[in-house]
C-alpha cells in the first residue's frame, strides 16, 4: 500500500527521531524492528483520529479511494491533506509536538 509506506516512512523517520534526541541511540535492530512500527502505529492512529472528522463528505471519499490504491504517492497524500485540511501543516506539527510530549514522559 503505497500510502502506508509513505506516511510510515516519514513517521518512522520522525520517531526515530525522537529515539535519537532522548539519548536512546544503542537500540538493536531487533528492538527497532519490534519497537518502531508500535510508535509508528500510534502516531498514525493519532494522526487519523485528529484529521479524519475534519474531512468533508467528498474529501472523505476521496481519502476512502486513495487509500484503496497502491499507486498513490507520498506527494499525492500531502497535497490531499493540504486541500481537504487548510491548517494541515499546522494540525500536524501540533500532532508532532503533542506525541514528541508524551513519548519523553513515557521513555525517558
Amino acid at each position: 500500500m503505497a500510502e502506508k509506506t509513505a506516511q510510515f516512512d516519514f513517521f518512522a523517520e520522525y520517531v526515530l527521531g525522537l529515539l535519537e534526541s532522548f539519548g536512546l541511540v544503542g537500540l538493536t535492530e531487533d528492538q527497532i524492528n519490534t519497537y518502531l512500527p508500535q510508535l509508528v502505529a500510534q502516531l498514525e492512529q493519532r494522526v487519523g483520529i485528529t484529521l479524519l472528522p475534519k474531512l468533508s463528505d467528498k474529501d472523505g471519499d476521496t481519502f476512502a479511494r486513495m487509500i484503496s490504491t497502491p499507486e498513490v504517492s507520498g506527494k499525492d497524500w500531502q497535497e490531499f491533506w493540504n486541500k481537504a485540511v487548510p491548517n494541515f501543516e499546522e494540525e500536524l506539527h501540533k500532532i508532532l509536538i503533542d506525541f514528541k510530549e508524551e513519548m519523553k514522559t513515557f521513555l525517558v
